[in-house]
C-alpha cells in the first residue's frame, strides 16, 4: 500500500496540471489547497490501497503544525492491512491541538457486499475547549456502519449509526439563545454522500454532495445538507495555476430547534481575512457568534509556482474570497439576514525541507462592526 496519509486524516485534495512541477503540487496539496470542509463521516472513511504490489502491510504518518484557528497541533494517522490481507483495511487518525482533540478509526472489508461495494464500520470522536467563537466545552462521538460503492470517477457512501453530543461549562460569552442547547443529545444517524472527481486538459475537477438525518431520542430531527465543487487549471504554459472552490450548506430542524453545535461557522481558511466564527448571526449582549443555518462561500486563487524559478521554494499568489452565513431558527431579535463578506489578498507558500509554511495577507473589504477580522493568517505543516 504505497500511500502517504498526512495531517487531514483522510481528506482528499486534488491539485493537478503540473506534472513537471511536482514540488509545487505536493506543497499546495499538503497545505490543503481546495481541501473541502470535513464531516464526521469523511474523517472516518479511508481510501482504498493504491499499490498493493509493494508488499507493504501498513503505513503510519505524523505531522506537526500550527494554525491560528487551532494553535499548535500534532497528528498521527495511518492505514494497516490486518493479517496482511489486501481485502481488509484498518485506518486510524488522532489529532491533538491547543483547542480540540479528534480521533477516528475505520475497519473496511473490500467487496463485503458483492456487486455493491465495500463494507465499513467506523468510530469518530471530537472534544473542544472554549475559544473566541465557542465559549463552552463540546464533545461528540459517533459509531457508524455502511457501504462504499466505488465506480470510475465516483464514490457513493451509505451509512447509519448512533451518535451523541454534549455542551457544558458555558462561559460569560455564551449566547443566551443557546441556553437550551446545554446538556446531552443522543441520536440515530442516516447518511448519504456522493463524490466525483476527474481531470481536465490542464487541471482537475471535483464535486461532493452529502446529507445526514439525525433522529433525536428526545424527539425531533436535524437534517444537514452540503454541496461543493472545485476546479483547477493552468495557463501561460503552466506558469500560473488557478483554482476555484465553491461550498454551500444548510441545516434544518423538525419538531425541535438546531443547536449551536449543529449550525455553521465561517472564517479562517473558509473565508480568509476573517477569524473563525468572525461573522454571521451575532448576539450583541454576549458579544459572541451564534452560527447560521445556511452558508455559501467561494474561494478564488491564482498562484505562480515558477515565478522565482522552476525549483524555487517560494510560491506567491493572489486570492479573492466571498461568502455569507445566515439563518437562525432560535432567533430572538437578532440580525439573521444574509450579508455577503468579501476579502482580497496575497498568499505566500514557502518550502523548508519537509515543512511548508503558508501566509495569507488579506483585507476584509466590507467588515461589520461586530466582525472579527484577521489580516494575517498562517499555517505550518511538517511531515515526517
Amino acid at each position: 500500500m504505497n500511500r502517504y496519509f498526512g495531517l487531514s486524516l483522510g481528506a482528499v485534495a486534488i491539485i493537478a496540471g503540473f506534472s513537471h512541477r511536482v514540488v509545487a503540487r505536493e506543497t499546495l496539496t499538503a497545505l490543503g489547497v481546495l481541501e473541502p470542509p470535513q464531516t464526521a463521516l469523511t474523517e472516518t472513511l479511508p481510501s482504498p490501497p493504491e499499490d498493493a504490489a509493494t508488499g507493504q502491510t501498513g503505513l503510519i504518518g505524523a505531522t506537526i503544525g500550527y494554525a491560528q484557528d487551532e494553535g499548535a497541533s500534532v497528528a498521527l494517522d495511518g492505514v494497516l492491512a490486518p493479517g496482511g490481507r489486501d481485502d481488509r483495511q484498518l485506518s486510524f487518525g488522532l489529532k491533538l491541538s491547543e483547542r480540540r482533540a479528534l480521533a477516528n478509526a475505520t475497519y473496511r472489508i473490500k467487496d463485503g457486499l458483492p456487486a455493491w461495494g465495500d463494507l465499513f464500520v467506523g468510530i469518530n470522536g471530537v472534544t473542544g475547549r472554549p475559544t473566541a467563537a465557542h465559549d463552552f466545552r463540546y464533545a461528540a462521538a459517533s459509531v457508524v456502519a455502511g457501504v462504499v460503492i466505488t465506480r470510475p470517477l465516483a464514490r457513493t457512501t451509505l451509512y447509519t449509526g448512533l451518535g451523541f453530543d454534549n455542551l457544558t461549562d458555558p462561559g460569560p460569552r455564551f449566547p443566551a439563545v443557546a441556553a437550551g442547547d446545554l446538556g446531552d443529545r443522543r441520536k440515530v444517524l442516516f447518511g448519504l454522500e456522493h463524490a466525483m472527481a476527474g481531470e481536465t486538459a490542464t487541471g482537475s475537477w471535483s464535486v461532493d454532495l452529502g446529507t445526514e438525518l439525525a433522529a433525536l431520542t428526545k424527539g425531533g430531527s436535524i437534517a444537514r445538507f452540503r454541496a461543493g465543487g472545485a476546479l483547477t487549471g493552468a495557463v501561460a504554459g503552466g506558469k500560473l495555476v488557478w483554482s476555484a472552490d465553491l461550498r454551500a450548506g444548510a441545516v434544518t430542524a423538525q419538531g425541535t430547534t438546531t443547536s449551536i453545535g449543529d449550525r455553521f461557522f465561517l472564517g479562517g481558511t473558509t473565508l480568509r481575512g476573517f477569524g473563525f466564527g468572525g461573522f454571521g448571526p451575532y448576539d450583541p449582549v454576549a458579544q459572541a457568534p451564534v452560527g447560521g443555518t445556511q452558508f455559501a462561500a467561494l474561494r478564488l486563487d491564482l498562484r505562480a509556482p515558477e515565478l522565482f524559478g522552476q525549483d524555487a521554494k517560494l510560491i506567491p499568489g493572489v486570492h479573492f474570497d466571498v461568502g455569507a452565513l445566515w439563518g437562525l431558527d432560535t432567533a430572538a431579535g437578532l440580525d439573521t439576514a444574509a450579508h455577503a463578506r468579501q476579502s482580497v489578498g496575497v498568499t505566500l507558500v514557502y518550502e523548508i525541507g519537509e515543512a511548508a509554511i503558508e501566509v495569507s495577507l488579506s483585507k476584509a473589504l466590507n467588515p461589520q462592526t461586530t466582525d472579527r477580522t484577521e489580516e494575517i493568517q498562517f499555517q505550518l505543516r511538517h511531515k515526517f
